[in-house]
This record gives structure tokens, C-alpha cells and sequence, in this order.
């Protein structure tokens, strides 16, 4: 499966793209489910949940860094998700780790 296509590729391009890279009909129906319909995939990025932490605790109470392992988007392929989604730009973070200091009330 080529990658980000579930953010790049609506389901119908995605089915129309294992026509000619066939899967088998379960393995399709499983990544369609999986990329456009389960409630597994909360469709927040990097920037979202920064932004959640720090409206929890404070611009000056947080320390996040972002977790990057396993495959990159390719320069075209980031090109286009920049495009496609130009309020975010972290597409390399595939989790973060956070530090936190919750005030005193």
C-alpha cells in the first residue's frame, strides 16, 4: 500500500488503484474499512494534539517532541500533503512524547 493514501486518496481512488494492484478481496475490503470507516483512526494530527496539550496546560508547562520511526514520505508525496492540508506540517511524527507540569489550583 503505497503511503498516506488514506490521506491523500478518497476510498473510490484507493479501490480504483487495487484494480490494477490487485489484493485479495478481504485484504481491501479490511484496509477500506480500516482508512475511511472505523472509529479506530481519531483523524488528528500532530499539530491537533500539541494543540490540545498545550490548551490543557499551559504554552509554558509542556515539552513535546515528536516520535519518528519507520518510513518517510517521499519529497512529491510531501508536496502533496502539504497542499492538500497546509495548517499542518509534521507528516513525519508517527506518535510524540510528552512532559507536562499541571498547576497548582
Amino acid at each position: 500500500v503505497p503511503p498516506f493514501v488514506h490521506l491523500l486518496w478518497t476510498e473510490q481512488q484507493t479501490r480504483e488503484y487495487f484494480t490494477e494492484h490487485p489484493l485479495s478481496e478481504n485484504h481491501l475490503d479490511n484496509l477500506i474499512e480500516y482508512s475511511y470507516h472505523t472509529n479506530l483512526l481519531n483523524r488528528l494530527f500532530y499539530e491537533d494534539y500539541e494543540r490540545i496539550v498545550k490548551s490543557v496546560f499551559g504554552e509554558k508547562n509542556v515539552s513535546i517532541k515528536p516520535l519518528i520511526w519507520g518510513p518517510q514520505a517521499s519529497p512529491q508525496v510531501m508536496q502533496l500533503l502539504l497542499q492538500k492540508y497546509p495548517r499542518y506540517k509534521r507528516f513525519d511524527a508517527q506518535g510524540m512524547t510528552i512532559k507536562a507540569i499541571k498547576q497548582k489550583r
